[in-house]
């Protein structure tokens, strides 16, 4: 992978094919120099539950109130899980703190960090995720590597003992995603199959049984698949067609298919479609439509399905109330935040910690407003019982999906021959003042690879 690197130019030589929607294929042989990439100015901002470090402030008190805590620059991912944050650079460095009883902090060691430290890998990594005491993360050539608790197998290494450091697990290969459940773990692949490993009591690892797994093994019945999310028991997957299916634990009614019997293999989520993003917590889920409006299902003892106070659990889902412009959702523990097209962020449900960033400690069965949070936050985190958020200014991430990867070349193609993209230069990347195909060319360089 070709990185391009603060204050230096470089030369390459790119063969490029460019897919410019209905256009014809462009091929293109030429020299660039290339321009560094616009450095991206970010400020992650947390709350909450900080009894092992995991606000990353450098103390261990808790705080009801966003807090600008963190200088991280630069910021493409962040991920919370039970008492742990990991961060993921656009240089694609990873950066953890937090509990590390388990080790799941990477860094080698297991005494707790209440600031983030590298955790150092041989290539960049371009994904993240956090299970409940245990890390994941996909380096650019679609390998996993796994850290932390291992207890049931959740590491995929064919042991059950506990790594403090990146292990590259064997046997999956072309990884796009990855999440991480209370004691499972599951993977993406680029041609849209899923595959888990770890506990499997519940049903959570999707293969038709109820037998831990050592080693990844592929989800049965299941395939087009765009992204994947872990409950503590559970398990859930969102279809490229727009549906949502899920297997595991049901005794909340958090596979939304109408009952609360548990499934070992995967079934569709009631109800839904049009569904652009999911989230699981530790016995809710969430799912956003195209629409904007949320839908939730699973527990709902402390309002964390957002419906107004009924706190009764749903094995269907049910509309998050007064959210109808949401772009992301996160679900936490037991509580949620979810982020607006005016990124505004807004939280509901369990705040014995301040979770919520209102300011309170009580709960809340409709959101409400984090304090604080400035227009240009793109990412949010929930944790066991705290919250991250960054902002970030990302000008070359075109197609709007709050990453940097080669869809953006599909995006740029698509408008070259213009000035420039509508009321802005975004994808200007050599900063010549047009959006033209020397921008493509500088954009694919940056991935190392030919289209």
């Amino acid at each position: 992978m070709l990185k391009l690197l603060p204050g230096r130019a470089s030369i390459w030589k790119v063969t490029i094919q460019i897919l410019i929607l209905s256009f014809p294929l462009v091929y293109l042989t030429r020299m660039v120099e290339a321009t560094p990439l616009q450095q991206t100015v970010s400020d992650l901002m947390s709350w909450g539950d900080n009894y092992a470090g995991q606000l990353g402030n450098g103390s261990f008190v808790e705080d009801i109130n966003p807090t600008h805590t963190i200088a991280m620059n630069d910021l493409a991912e962040i991920a919370a899980g039970s008492a742990h944050s990991l961060a993921l650079k656009n240089d694609g460095t990873v950066w953890s703190w937090g509990n590390d009883r388990y080790g799941q902090l990477g860094d080698g060691l297991s005494s707790n960090l209440s600031t983030p430290k590298n955790i150092p890998f041989q290539l960049p990594v371009k994904e993240i995720a956090t299970g409940y005491n245990h890390s994941l993360a996909v380096t650019t050539d679609g390998s996993i590597y796994t850290w932390g608790c291992n207890s049931v197998g959740q590491l995929g290494d064919g042991s059950k003992s506990d790594r403090n450091t990146p292990y590259h697990l064997q046997g999956l290969i072309n990884i796009t995603k990855v999440a991480g459940g209370g004691e499972h773990s599951l993977a993406l692949k680029s041609d849209g199959t899923v595959w888990a490993w770890g506990g499997n009591r519940y049903g959570q690892l999707g293969d038709g049984t109820q037998t831990d797994r050592l080693y990844p093994v592929k989800i049965t019945g299941l395939s087009g698949i765009k992204s994947i999310t872990a409950g503590y028991y559970s398990s859930t997957a969102l279809k490229d067609d727009g549906t949502v299916w899920s297997w595991g634990s049901n005794e909340y009614g958090q596979l939304g298919n109408g009952n609360r019997t548990n499934s070992p293999s995967p079934v569709e989520v009631s109800g839904l479609s049009g569904i652009t993003a999911i989230s699981c917590g530790y016995n809710h889920c969430l799912a956003l439509a195209s629409t904007g409006v949320i839908w939730g299902w699973g527990r709902n003892d402390v309002g964390m399905l957002g419906d107004g106070g009924k706190e009764a659990n749903s094995s269907l889902p049910v509309q998050v109330l007064t959210i109808n412009d949401a772009i992301a959702i996160a679900a936490g523990g037991f509580f949620n935040l979810a982020l607006q097209t005016d990124h505004t962020a807004w939280s509901w449900g369990f705040n014995s910690n301040g979770q919520l960033g209102d300011g309170t400690r009580a709960n809340r069965s409709s959101p409400v407003q984090v304090r604080g949070i400035n227009s240009s936050i793109t990412f949010i985190a929930a944790g066991g019982g705290f919250s991250l958020a960054s902002s970030s200014t990302r000008p070359w991430d075109l197609n709007g999906d709050h990453m940097i990867n080669v869809l953006d070349i599909t995006s740029l193609g698509a408008y070259f021959g213009k000035s420039g993209l509508p009321g802005t230069l975004i994808g200007d990347i050599n900063l010549d003042g047009t959006v033209n195909v020397l921008d493509v060319t500088i954009l694919g360089a940056h991935f190392g690879e030919t289209y």
